[in-house]
């Protein structure tokens, strides 16, 4: 799995609506560490 750096996610949004890109943050992340990837 990758990790996004926490302080860039709003330079990432930014960029995601320039590039006209879908972006979903709906999943809480930060308080739900067991999140396994690989059962998606």
């Amino acid at each position: 799995s990758s990790k996004v750096i926490l302080n860039k996610i709003k330079v990432l949004r930014k960029r995601c609506q320039q590039l006209e890109y879908l972006l979903l943050d709906e999943h809480d992340f930060h308080s739900n560490k067991t999140l396994n990837f690989d059962q998606v």
